[in-house]
């Protein structure tokens, strides 16, 4: 599966509702997903192991990607650092994330 289909499908997964859009309560699910051992925040090897298997990135491009996202003084990404996400991703300011922000943002970190 090609990158773009990857982002394609991982956009498809968070936006539950099938609207075309990501809302910060879908945000919270995305959250969720990515923080595996549920400690409320993300870890660098949590960050590896879902963009591997949900976005076959590789393991470099996904460490890559995790250096470039906002942490806290643990090295982890926290809700706070995650909502930070959400806000950079939402481009026009609309409070939610459409498939093209959501693809150009994923585009750009995993490069």
């Amino acid at each position: 599966m090609a990158m773009c289909e990857a982002i394609d499908k991982l956009f498809d997964t968070i936006d539950s509702d099938n609207n075309c859009s990501i809302s910060k309560p879908e945000m919270d699910s995305a959250f969720r997903m990515f923080d595996t051992d549920g400690n409320g925040a993300i870890s660098a090897d949590e960050w590896v192991k879902v963009c591997s298997s949900l976005l076959k990135a590789s393991d470099q491009q996904a460490k890559n990607a995790f250096e470039k996202l906002k942490k806290d003084a643990n090295g982890e990404i926290c809700v706070d650092s995650f909502y930070q996400i959400f806000q950079d991703m939402d481009c026009d300011g609309d409070g939610s994330i459409s498939k093209g922000e959501f693809q150009s943002y994923w585009k750009q970190l995993l490069s």
